[in-house]
């Protein structure tokens, strides 16, 4: 059973993967069409429920946040797996932001950065210019 439930979930990421990749590669298209000389830079998505008070006492949500986000040990692809390989493939720099923010850079909502962890991402976009 637990075989075919983790087939299952392997076969409903790649189709989710699948489709987030043609959707990220036609947008990286237009906009290299659209400013043939400008650099893009595309960013990597962080885990907020890591630091998050409303997710203690709640292991099973990181940690299925954090495969979602870079993949896991059974070899799924993460979302971060996936923007990098179609940043890769479209000569796209990647700001690295997973693992980039703490507890303190999270709004009480637990998904939006605070005005300290926009600046860390700002940092890091920055830092690929």
């Amino acid at each position: 059973m637990v075989l075919l439930q983790d087939q299952n979930a392997k076969m409903a990421a790649a189709n989710d993967w699948a489709i987030v990749r043609a959707n990220l590669n036609t947008v990286l298209s237009n906009l290299k069409a659209a400013a043939p000389k400008t650099k893009i830079i595309v960013g990597t998505y962080d885990n907020s429920y890591r630091d998050c008070p409303l997710a203690v006492g709640r292991a099973a949500t990181h940690k299925t946040v954090s495969e979602y986000l870079e993949g896991s040990i059974a070899g799924t692809k993460g979302l971060n797996d996936v923007i990098r390989e179609v940043a890769k493939s479209n000569n796209v720099a990647v700001a690295e932001i997973y693992g980039k923010l703490g507890s303190g850079d999270w709004a009480p909502d637990c998904r939006t950065p605070n005005a300290q962890g926009q600046a860390k991402i700002a940092t890091a976009f920055k830092s690929m210019m």
